[in-house]
């Protein structure tokens, strides 16, 4: 079930419309297609479409690239509410996952 291309199909559909109605049309759309982030787009879509033909696998491994790439500006700010969260700010804070945190958004390493 875990490299099932329906389902996948189905996972990206209701993302992409998910994002859409959180934020609205002309957001989405501003910003999925930035110049800027042409390389990003290029490699989620393409993994979309990649699993849509039939090969789950590499679509997957080109669609998480590149909602890395996309959303990897994101990550200070998740970093950030997750520290501030009660229960979940003491696991943020432990030796291992705070070095990877820190390591992941630097700018979210005092918090505010």
């Amino acid at each position: 079930m875990f490299l099932d291309s329906a389902l996948l199909a189905i996972g990206n559909l209701l993302f992409i419309v998910s994002i859409t109605f959180i934020i609205g049309v002309q957001r989405t759309l501003v910003f999925f297609f930035e110049f800027r982030k042409l390389k990003d787009r290029i490699l989620f879509f393409r993994g979309i479409f990649v699993v849509l033909f039939g090969y789950p696998l590499f679509g997957m491994i080109s669609e998480c690239w590149g909602f890395i790439l996309l959303f990897g500006g994101f990550l200070p700010g998740i970093v950030n509410l997750l520290r501030t969260i009660p229960g979940i700010s003491a696991l943020t804070y432990l030796p291992g996952i705070r070095q990877i945190l820190d390591r992941l958004a630097p700018e979210s390493r005092y918090p505010v």
